[in-house]
């Protein structure tokens, strides 16, 4: 969490800079960032980071719960990040600063959430995958007396299948 919300949260400062290049006098190539940007971004991230762990599950509760958490979670990053933005002077505390801040927080969240959800993504999609694997290795399979059994049998042991009817004939036969 705290790497996507701090790529997320470098992205914005990427953006807002070229804006003030694009309005301001300057030009792009002569423009620089201030080096206390740079600990002040990864502030932000690690302290997104830690609302995280406080404020998200880490077992499955309800729907309800969840969207009640992801709310709180949303409201107290945005809070932050403007109290945080405000002592590191990131923007005018007028109206159209404090849109912009909350703006550009939703866009970093929406960016750490997509991020987040692409990880959790692969790893249920692995998951998945080994699960198959185990699934095709394993087989349903007869047992002595010719009825189904529900046990599994790796692959290695596996019949052939003429081999199960020609059990089931010779059981037959020999009564």
């Amino acid at each position: 969490m705290a790497t996507a919300s701090t790529t997320g949260t470098l992205i914005a400062c990427i953006f807002w800079y070229g804006i003030c290049c694009l309005t301001g006098d300057r030009p792009l190539l002569h423009f620089w960032i201030p080096y206390l940007v740079l600990p002040e971004i990864l502030s932000i991230g690690i302290l997104a980071g830690g609302i995280t762990e406080l404020v998200m599950p880490q077992e499955d509760v309800s729907n309800r719960e969840g969207m009640i958490r992801l709310l709180i979670h949303y409201v107290l990053v945005t809070v932050s990040v403007l109290v945080c933005g405000f002592f590191y002077g990131w923007y005018t505390p007028n109206f159209w600063g404090i849109t912009g801040m909350c703006l550009t927080s939703a866009a970093v969240y929406l960016f750490t959430a997509s991020m987040n959800y692409q990880a959790y993504k692969r790893t249920a999609n692995e998951m998945n995958r080994k699960l198959k694997e185990y699934h095709e290795k394993t087989v349903h399979f007869s047992d002595a007396s010719g009825e189904e059994s529900h046990g599994e049998m790796p692959i290695g042991k596996k019949e052939k299948s003429n081999d199960i009817f020609v059990k089931r004939d010779k059981k037959t036969n020999s009564q």
